[in-house]
C-alpha cells in the first residue's frame, strides 16, 4: 500500500458533497481495488482464536488482525479525505470503513435516485422557448451529461431524437 497514490487524486478532485454520491462511490471503489483495500468493506475483523488454540493459529490471527486494522485505517482515511467538511463531521467517529459507507449509503443512495429523476426530467421535459439554438443545444448536452453521470444511458440516436423533438 503506497502512502500516496496518483489514482487517489480522483477522490480529491471533487469531494463528495451529497450531490455526486454515485460518481464518488465509483471512484472510491476504483482506488480501493487498486490499493487492494476493498476486502475491508466485505470482510469483518478476524475472530479471536480459542485460548487453547495452537500458537501458530494465534500468530496467524495476529497477522490477519493487524493487516485488517491497517487496511481499515487506510479506507477510513480515503473516505474522510474525500468528503466535504460537513460530511466528515457526521461520519468521523464511525470506526470501520464499511460502517462509514453504510451510513453514507443510507444518507445518499435514495437521494441519488432523486437526482437521477431530476436529471432525466431535465432531458425529457425541456423545450426550447427562446434564445439561440446553439445555446439551447449546449444546455441539452449538459443535461445529457448530468443524466449520464447519474446512471441514465441514452443511445446517440435517442439523444438526437430528444433534442430535435424539443426544438420549436
Amino acid at each position: 500500500m503506497s502512502s500516496f497514490n496518483l489514482l487517489a487524486t480522483i477522490l480529491s478532485q471533487k469531494p463528495m458533497d451529497g450531490t455526486n454520491y454515485k460518481i464518488w462511490k465509483t471512484n472510491l471503489d476504483i482506488v480501493l481495488q487498486y490499493e487492494k483495500l476493498n476486502f475491508v468493506l466485505t470482510t469483518p475483523i478476524p475472530a479471536q482464536p480459542a485460548e487453547n488454540a495452537p500458537e501458530a493459529t494465534k500468530a496467524q490471527f495476529q497477522q490477519e488482525k493487524e493487516k485488517w486494522e491497517k487496511a481499515n485505517v487506510a479506507v477510513r482515511c480515503y473516505i474522510l479525505a474525500s468528503l466535504a467538511n460537513h460530511l466528515q463531521e457526521q461520519v468521523s467517529m464511525v470506526e470501520s470503513g464499511a460502517a462509514m459507507l453504510q451510513t453514507l449509503d443510507g444518507m445518499f443512495a435514495t437521494s441519488s435516485s432523486s437526482a437521477r429523476q431530476i436529471a432525466l426530467n431535465a432531458v425529457t421535459k425541456t423545450v426550447m422557448s427562446g434564445g439561440s439554438v446553439r445555446d439551447y443545444c449546449l444546455s441539452m448536452i449538459a443535461n445529457f451529461k448530468k443524466a449520464g453521470d447519474h446512471g441514465v444511458k441514452f443511445e446517440q440516436e435517442v439523444k438526437v431524437d430528444i433534442l430535435l423533438q424539443s426544438l420549436p
